[in-house]
Parts: C-alpha cells; structure tokens; sequence
C-alpha cells in the first residue's frame, strides 16, 4: 500500500519520504537516546550534589540542565516533526487528512520556537559567560538561520493565525474556520517542513557541542569528587562508622560511571 502511495507523489514529496525513512527517523531516535543517556548522567549527580558544601558542582549541574532542556525540547520536536510530515505526505488523497496534518505543522512549529525562546535567553547567557568567543560565529550564524526560516514561511503572521483560529483552538465561527483551512498549501507545508527538519538537526548539532563542552567541566568534577570522598574515608578512617563507610563507597562507585 505505501508502495502504491510513493508512485503518486511529487518529486519534493517523494525525496522528503526518503529522506525520513533512511536518514530522519534513525537520527531522530538516536538523538533521542543520546538525551536519555545525558539524563542518566545529571540525575545521578544532582543526587550526590545536593549537600551544600558542593556549591560549585551544583551550578555546573544546574546550566548542565538549562542546556538538557533545549535538547529535550528539539529531540520531542523532531520526532514530532518526523511523524507530522510523514503522515503528511502520505495523506496526499484524502483532502481533510492533508489539511489536518498541515494545520498541525504549523501550530507544531509555532509552538516550537515559543518554547524555544523562553530557553534561549537561559542558554545566551551561560555562552557569554562560559565560552565567551568560543560559539560566537557558530550561534550567529545559527540564529540568523532561524530568523530567515522564520520569515521565508511567515511563522510569525500566518503560523499565529492558523495556531489560533484552526490547530491550537476551534474557531465556532464556520466562515473564519473554512477561510483559514482553505489557505493551507500543500506544496507550501512540505517545503516549511523539510526546511525545518534541517533547521532542528542543525540546532540540537550545536546544543550537542555544547553539552559536550560542559561535560567535560562535569567530568572534571566527578574526579575532584571521588578525591574528596577518598581523602575523607582516609582522614576519618578512625571514628567513621561502616554505615558512613559505605555510603561513601557507593557515592565513590556511582561516580565512576
């Protein structure tokens, strides 16, 4: 049946089918799993951090997390994404099928970068402070990506509009409701939606670097704590009990990981 359905489509349809069967749906996944596994990693820190003497560690952690949260929110939408525009292409001949799967695209995209920029500002910040001149070139040339992407497929007016009169809410004026639903276009969605799968790959590559930079800070930690927990079993190794001994066994055990 899929078979039969590939035979119909365009050529820009049909290349972005391929492109999510072999390329974009294994990425997606592994990107996600990525983010699990950094997940892992934070929450088994936050656990041994949470004594007040380890102050420092704790902030590390904490922007580790502001940075986790965009990666979340880019591994949810590309998957998203990936689901939305495959159905989308397949539902080519079946007219309310395609304009559903339209409308959801832009209410998915618009309210993407809505939750993005509520985080953005976070993470502009811990770069200025943190890596100041490292990812300057990087993220503006990343930003202006996304202003043009933005702008090219009118996000800002005609995403708001379908957001709110046909995806987000129903609009119980019928007249409103049809004009806007009939201003969907296909071939228009198709190419906002390959754009922007290029667009969400490109932007967790970056948010990946810069997991990855402060990983290594977090690496770094994890080794000054093992010290600690080493020296203090050898310090106290007269008066601590083997309770206390134990804890800061398994403490010691979990960092290694």
């Amino acid at each position: 049946m899929i078979e039969q359905i590939t035979f119909k489509l365009n050529e820009a349809e049909y290349e972005l089918y391929m492109q999510i069967e072999n390329n974009y749906i294994i990425d997606a996944q592994k990107r996600f799993n990525t983010v699990r596994r950094y997940h892992e990693l934070i929450n088994q820190l936050s656990s041994i951090c949470k004594d007040k003497q380890y102050k420092k560690p704790q902030l590390i952690v904490s922007k580790f997390q502001d940075i986790l949260k965009i990666n979340d929110l880019l591994s949810i939408t590309f998957l998203d994404t990936i689901t939305n525009c495959r159905d989308c292409i397949l539902s080519h001949d079946n007219e309310w099928y395609n304009k559903f799967h339209e409308k959801q695209s832009y209410l998915l995209i618009y309210e993407f970068f809505i939750t993005y920029n509520k985080h953005n500002t976070c993470i502009n910040n811990i770069i200025s402070n943190d890596f100041i001149n490292l990812l300057d070139d990087q993220r503006q040339s990343l930003s202006e990506k996304i202003r043009l992407f933005k702008k090219k497929h009118k996000i800002e007016n005609i995403g708001k509009k379908i957001r709110n009169d046909i995806a987000a809410h129903i609009n119980p004026d019928f007249d409103v409701y049809n004009k806007t639903l009939n201003y969907l276009d296909r071939n228009e969605v198709i190419a906002m939606l390959s754009d922007f799968l290029k667009i969400i790959q490109e932007m967790q590559d970056f948010f990946f670097k810069l997991l990855d930079l402060y990983s290594k800070n977090i690496d770094n930690k994890r080794a000054n704590l093992r010290n600690n927990i080493a020296n203090c079993k050898e310090k106290y190794k007269k008066i601590i009990t083997q309770e206390q001994n134990s804890i800061l066994d398994s403490m010691a055990k979990q960092l290694q990981h």
